[in-house]
């Protein structure tokens, strides 16, 4: 009965109704799964909020989170609202004056460093009951040279937990950029006089959601924590990140949000206890032995800690005070040596520096010097190709007046006077001879058509093409090189990646300018050549001509036939002449034409020797700004040694400064212990007495 009915009820329209909703909702929840979530509501929210609201952390907490619901909507309004709100403090990369200041002040200040975007997200994360916290680590931003060794961990992010996993994020390198400012004049200082100067620099605020939620992969690439379990992944040695210069914000790339890591965190990373400072110094020590800065915070908070509590506390006898107190000064020791460890290491980074900067100034000098050589052999092949043109001009003026000397001899030259001669040709050796006048005359025309047509405009449009594409190869050098000196200007190591990559580039272009300059001396070597044949062959023919107009008159002359055969012979003579003359003319255009040719090439010619000196000019100014720019560095590889060297010294005296209130305290406690053994001793021998 019951089967019956539900088979009758499946039948109905209602249920097909609900079995049809229920399975467009089914393929379009399949559907939103594939797709990110869409935030530009909550963006749109937390861009707008009231000024009013915005003075203290608590109220601007509520009024960007009161009307969501899930965890990854709450951080996603807060953290929106640090990136466009919020400005990094460009003076303190200067300075160095680094303060701690709490939520209010930096929204006060509306400025902060990596410390205070962190404490400023965790303090509203943790009103918003989302579990935030700060991760200390090394970076490749600020300080970083490609090639560095890590020896302190300078830089905070944040990790929040949302869904029951960790997202990484750093929202100070999300809000923007730090920028060198251009300081014109203190630059010009510097250049022509050599008054050093500090860099300053600006922030300039452009939100990059490439460091939002980031797969811990990806974020491992420039972002590693000092404690290993914050890299939820596969732990990733301080080795392998140092040997691997990419950094990411350098990289344009489309932000890709990922799904929260479960990473196993414990419970001693938020811990305040005197033993867990002092295990996860020693882990962060285990994994990057260079970093004893961090090994001697954490042993001289253990021993502060420790020192504080004992000395608070009233239930610990004096006995186990004098303990507790000699383990403490003996671990404040341990800080005072892991603190001259760091000193030393510290040191050493900047040998380390200085010699990678010495190296990349070695080589930027060889490699102009390389490029200074080439254009000076490739200026003195131009200059020899310039001459063998003037040369060739000079040619082809010379037989040009010979041409004009022989047209104004030859109009002077008359036909003689018959005489009857013992000899006379008959008509069969005339045609003869004339004949192999005609042939000879014939071939060395056609020759010498053929030379010129491989002389012809096509070819020297090719020749002219090639100038052109050496003449644009030479621009982009140029402007190659004006970019290395600008970014040379600015002194920045971020640079060096497309120092270098302009720099191969550079090399690749300059030899396939070489290659296009020796095909053009080629091809002005075959075009010369063919000139000095085509004048060869010309000289000829004009000489068959007047070999030819000589004969003739010679025929004429001997001739004492009829006055039919002698008119026939004149005639003849007048034809060679006139040929002769039109040759002549049309060798004088030819001339012509090629003096044109010859003279633009020269100019062109002479046009890429200017840009080549433009060139070798460009690369002197790029060694006077790399030698600039090596001293820059080396000062202030100097002044960044003496400043941290001075805040570890500080250090270091406040480790002297706590290991003697210890000793006080001990001092004092062992006293107590010998007047309590002394007043133990005296009861005894009162109680000996009275027994």
């Amino acid at each position: 009965m019951r089967v019956a009915f539900l088979i009758f009820f499946m039948n109905t329209t209602p249920f097909r109704i609900i079995f049809y909703v229920l399975c467009f909702n089914f393929l379009c929840s399949l559907n939103l799964r594939g797709q990110e979530k869409d935030y530009s509501s909550i963006d749109r929210y937390a861009k707008n909020v009231p000024p009013g609201v915005s003075r203290l952390y608590k109220p601007l907490t509520h009024y960007l989170t009161h009307r969501y619901t899930t965890d990854d909507e709450k951080v996603r309004s807060i953290s929106v609202w640090i990136m466009n709100n919020i400005k990094y403090d460009a003076k303190v990369i200067r300075t160095d004056k680094r303060k701690k200041h709490s939520p209010n002040k930096i929204l006060s200040r509306r400025k902060a460093i990596c410390q205070g975007y962190c404490d400023l997200f965790e303090a509203m994360c943790l009103e918003a009951g989302v579990d935030a916290r700060t991760v200390v680590g090394y970076d490749k931003g600020g300080n970083y040279e490609p090639t560095d060794i890590f020896v302190r961990d300078d830089h905070c992010w944040s990790a929040v937990n949302v869904d029951g996993g960790w997202q990484l994020m750093d929202l100070t390198w999300a809000s923007g950029y730090t920028v060198a400012r251009q300081q014109i004049f203190r630059r010009l200082l510097y250049y022509f006089l050599n008054v050093p100067f500090k860099q300053k620099y600006r922030f300039v605020k452009k939100v990059n959601y490439n460091y939002y939620f980031v797969q811990p992969d990806t974020f491992a690439i420039d972002h590693l924590p000092t404690h290993p379990w914050w890299q939820l992944t596969t732990e990733k040695p301080i080795v392998a990140f140092e040997k691997d210069s990419t950094v990411r914000k350098h990289i344009k790339e489309v932000a890709a949000y990922t799904d929260s890591s479960p990473g196993s965190i414990p419970d001693m990373d938020k811990s305040e206890a005197p033993i867990d400072y002092l295990k996860k110094a020693e882990i962060a020590f285990d994994f990057n032995p260079k970093n004893y800065r961090t090994l001697a915070e954490g042993k001289a908070m253990y021993g502060y800690k420790w020192f504080r509590l004992t000395k608070k506390s009233k239930s610990i006898e004096n006995k186990n005070k004098v303990e507790i107190y000699d383990s403490c000064k003996t671990v404040v020791d341990e800080a005072k040596d892991a603190m001259k460890s760091y000193i030393k290491y510290t040191s050493k980074e900047r040998d380390v520096r200085k010699l990678k900067n010495k190296e990349y100034n070695k080589d930027a000098k060889d490699f102009n010097k390389y490029q200074k050589k080439k254009i000076t052999i490739e200026t003195q092949k131009n200059y020899a190709i310039i001459n063998s043109i003037e040369r060739q001009i000079d040619k082809l003026k010379a037989e040009k007046r010979s041409i004009r000397n022989e047209i104004s001899n030859s109009n002077g030259l008359k036909i003689p006077e018959r005489k009857n001669a013992d000899n006379e040709l008959n008509q069969a050796e005339y045609n003869n001879y004339s004949s192999n006048f005609t042939d000879s005359i014939t071939i060395l025309k056609n020759k010498l058509n053929l030379l010129l047509s491989e002389n012809k405009d096509e070819n020297f449009d090719l020749i002219k093409q090639n100038e052109k594409n050496i003449d644009s190869i030479i621009g982009v050098s140029c402007d190659w090189i004006y970019r290395k000196i600008v970014y040379r200007v600015f002194f920045h190591w971020n640079y060096k990646i497309a120092v270098d990559t302009l720099q191969y580039q550079h090399n690749v272009l300059s030899n396939v300018k070489d290659s296009m300059i020796y095909l053009q001396q080629k091809q002005m070597k075959e075009v010369a050549e063919n000139d000095e044949t085509q004048a060869t062959q010309s000289n000829q023919i004009r000489f068959f001509y007047f070999q030819k107009l000589k004969f003739n008159y010679s025929v004429y002359a001997s001739c004492k036939d009829t006055v039919i055969k002698s008119l026939n012979i004149k005639d003849s003579c007048k034809a060679v002449k006139t040929e002769w003359r039109e040759w002549n003319n049309v060798r004088l255009g030819q001339n012509d034409k090629e003096i044109q040719r010859l003279k633009s090439k020269k100019r062109s010619i002479a046009t890429i020797n200017r840009k080549l000196r433009v060139e070798k000019w460009y690369n002197n100014k790029e060694i006077v700004f790399e030698g600039k720019r090596y001293k820059h560095f080396n000062r202030y590889y100097f002044r960044f040694y003496r400043r941290e060297k001075k805040k570890a010294v500080e250090y270091y005296k406040n480790l002297t400064v706590l290991k003697k209130e210890i000793q006080l305290e001990n001092s004092a406690c062992k006293e107590k212990v010998r007047e309590e053994e002394r007043k133990e001793r005296e009861s005894k021998k009162v109680q000996d007495k009275t027994k």
